[in-house]
């Protein structure tokens, strides 16, 4: 059996519960949304409603992993990091630049994804 890797795995705490958007955004793109749900279930918005898919998030020292599988595409991934504020910070893989994600009072896309 491999070791175990250091550090300690949790679960989705209250605070991070609810639906959340882009505030300010690094990179040139329009802002996104997401949920997260007490049970791990992480929803993808996408921009302007335009999809909604699926998948779990977990947190792992303090940051929340999410993994989802895109349709048509496959498996995509990644982490947030809480910024002691209230906010979520994402850096792209890509382009190595930050997204800031802010809670909403409720859900963007109430009716679900926009066809």
């Amino acid at each position: 059996m491999p070791p175990r890797l250091p550090g300690r795995s949790a679960g989705i705490e209250p605070w991070m519960v609810g639906y959340w958007k882009v505030s300010k955004n690094e990179d040139p793109l329009p802002p996104d949304t997401f949920g997260i749900e007490a049970d791990g279930t992480y929803i993808m918005q996408g921009i302007n409603c335009r999809m909604e898919v699926r998948g779990r998030a977990h947190v792992f020292d303090e940051e929340i992993f999410t993994r989802l599988i895109l349709p048509g595409k496959g498996p995509i991934g990644f982490i947030l990091k809480p910024d002691g504020q209230g906010n979520l910070t994402f850096t792209s893989t890509r382009t190595q630049r930050n997204a800031i994600y802010s809670k909403l009072p409720e859900n963007p896309c109430p009716n679900g994804a926009i066809a």
